[in-house]
């Protein structure tokens, strides 16, 4: 599954640094975040990557959620 907008551990996952140096990135204004409610997200070009990259869904579901059974 390739992705556009990153969460914030995402893309510190993907650039290899802490959640903490993004948040400050995003302080020191050297990254700018994009807001879809209330859940901040970076878009991939922001940490210098040229193509979207390609993320395993938490707990192999969307969001993390679990399917629901009957």
């Amino acid at each position: 599954m390739t992705v556009e907008y990153l969460t914030v551990p995402q893309a510190a996952a993907t650039a290899q640094v802490d959640r903490a140096t993004i948040y400050r990135m995003i302080k020191r204004k050297e990254i700018t975040p994009t807001k879809f409610g209330g859940a901040t997200r970076i878009h991939y070009t922001e940490i210098g990557l040229k193509s979207p990259p390609s993320i395993q869904p938490i707990g192999g579901q969307i969001g993390g959620q679990k399917k629901a059974t009957s």
